[in-house]
C-alpha cells in the first residue's frame, strides 16, 4: 500500500474545493469527472487529467485508490456502486443516496467486492454535538423523554437557479436530503432509531420552482419510546435563521443551538447549570450561500485513518443508511399538500 492515497473527484460543483483541498492535505489527486470540462477546468487547471465521463474514467485504468462522489444526489449511489465494481474504495458526500434501496445496494457492492465507503457526516464533528453526544453516553440527562429539532434555512429561487438539477425529484431528492440530511443523522446519532408518526408538507413559496415541500413538520418517536418533533423549511428571510434541537430528559435538559447546531445555548441538570465553554463552532461560507461547519478535514481524517486499517470511528454506514430511510419513510407517509 502506498503511504498517502491516490484520489478522483467525481464532480467539481460548489462542494468540490472543499474537497480538493482535503484531498491534497492528506493524498493525491489523480484525475477529476465533471460532464462541464471548463468548471473541471477552473478548479484543478491543467494539474490533472480531465474526464467528462465516469466510465471513460473508470476504463482509463489510472492509479486510484478512493473515488469522491461530489455530484448530485441522484447520480450517488449508481456513480458509488461503479466505482466500487471498478475496484475503488469510495467517500460520498451527503446524501449516501435518495432511496434506502440504493444505499443499501452500495453497502452489499462494497462488502462482496471488498471495498470501503465512507459518507460525509461533518455535523458530528461539530463540539456541541460531541459534547451532548457525551453527556448523553454518561445518562447525564436521564431517560430522555422528549425532542424538539428546528431547521429553519433560507434557500430562494435565486440558489435553485444556479444549477439545473437543484429543486428536481430526481436530482436533488428534497430539502430533507440536500440541507437538511445531517439534522436527521445527528438525531439518529444522538437518540436513537426513530420513526415518523405524522406530519404535514407544504410548498409555499417555491411552487415552479422546486419539485417537493419548501417546509414541513415531522412528529417522530424514538425506540426508546421518546416522543418529539421537527420542523423544517427553506423559507427564512434573506439568512439561515436557525439549526437546533432540545433534548428533556428524567435528570436534566439541553439545547444546541445557533444557525448550524453550533452553540450550547443552555444545559441543566438537577438545577445546576452544566459547563460548556469552548463548544461553539463557526458556520461555514459556500460561495453564495452559507451552510452547516464544513470539518472535511476531520472526515478525510477518519477516511485515512480507516484506509491504513485503523477503526471506523465517527462515521457509520449503516447510520447513513438509517438516515435515508428515515427520509424515505417521512416522504413516503407524509403527503406533500
Amino acid at each position: 500500500m502506498e503511504s498517502s492515497p491516490r484520489f478522483a473527484l467525481i464532480g467539481c460543483g460548489h462542494i468540490a474545493a472543499r474537497h480538493l483541498q482535503q484531498i491534497k492535505r492528506v493524498g493525491q489527486l489523480v484525475a477529476v469527472c465533471d460532464i462541464d470540462a471548463d468548471k473541471a477546468k477552473k478548479l484543478v487547471g491543467d494539474s490533472v487529467p480531465i474526464l467528462t465521463s465516469l466510465d471513460v474514467l473508470l476504463q482509463a485504468k489510472l492509479s486510484i485508490d478512493i473515488c469522491v462522489i461530489a455530484t448530485p444526489n441522484g447520480y450517488h449511489a449508481a456513480q458509488a456502486i461503479a466505482c466500487l465494481k471498478a475496484g475503488h474504495h469510495v467517500l460520498i458526500e451527503k446524501p449516501m443516496a435518495i432511496g434506502s434501496g440504493d444505499a443499501a445496494s452500495i453497502l452489499s457492492t462494497a462488502a462482496s467486492v471488498g471495498k470501503q465507503v465512507w459518507v460525509v457526516k461533518q455535523n458530528r464533528f461539530n463540539q456541541p454535538v460531541q459534547q451532548v453526544k457525551q453527556w448523553l453516553q454518561e445518562s447525564k440527562l436521564g431517560n430522555i423523554l422528549q425532542f424538539q429539532m428546528n431547521a429553519i434555512w433560507c434557500r430562494d429561487a435565486a440558489y435553485y437557479a444556479q444549477d439545473l438539477w437543484r429543486g428536481s425529484a430526481d436530482l436533488d431528492g428534497g430539502i430533507l436530503y440536500t440541507q437538511f440530511s445531517h439534522f436527521i443523522d445527528i438525531l439518529l446519532w444522538l437518540l436513537g432509531d426513530m420513526q415518523a408518526l405524522g406530519g404535514y408538507r407544504t410548498n409555499t413559496q417555491h411552487q415552479g420552482v422546486i419539485a417537493f415541500e419548501d417546509q414541513g413538520l415531522v412528529q417522530l418517536q424514538a425506540q426508546s419510546g421518546a416522543i418529539g418533533s421537527m420542523q423544517y423549511s427553506v423559507n427564512a428571510v434573506q439568512r439561515n435563521a436557525e439549526g437546533s434541537l432540545a433534548i428533556y430528559g428524567s435528570k436534566g435538559m439541553v439545547k444546541i443551538g445557533g444557525q448550524y447546531l453550533n452553540t450550547i445555548d443552555w444545559a441543566v441538570i438537577d438545577g445546576e447549570e452544566l459547563d460548556y465553554a469552548n463548544t461553539n463552532t463557526p458556520n461555514h461560507q459556500y460561495g453564495f450561500y452559507e451552510g452547516s461547519m464544513s470539518h472535511h478535514d476531520q472526515v478525510y481524517d477518519v477516511v485515512l485513518a480507516a484506509w491504513q486499517g485503523k477503526p471506523l470511528s465517527v462515521l457509520s454506514n449503516d447510520d447513513a443508511v438509517k438516515t435515508v430511510a428515515l427520509i424515505e419513510q417521512i416522504m413516503q407517509h407524509i403527503p406533500l399538500q
